[in-house]
């Protein structure tokens, strides 16, 4: 159930690789003294919604330009 739902809601796999760590020293540079299963219930849920938006608004997207973009580029080299 719960991988079925992330599936659903986009390949976010690359945004929580990306903004992990960044967002984790950011809590701990604002809270010094967090725990280690607060800083990792905090930066999870941070890093999931900035991950989801970050396919929706830009990876996503920008995947949907790539067939595009490559066909013709293909097209202008094959006229040259």
């Amino acid at each position: 159930f719960p991988y079925t739902t992330l599936f659903r809601s986009g390949d976010v796999s690359y945004g929580l690789y990306l903004f992990a760590f960044p967002i984790q020293q950011t809590l701990v540079w604002f809270k010094p003294n967090i725990g280690p299963w607060l800083l990792f219930a905090a930066s999870f849920c941070i890093t999931f919604i900035v991950a989801w938006c970050s396919w929706h608004a830009l990876e996503k997207p920008a995947l949907n330009l790539k067939g595009r973009l490559s066909g013709r580029w293909a097209r202008q080299t094959i006229r040259s």
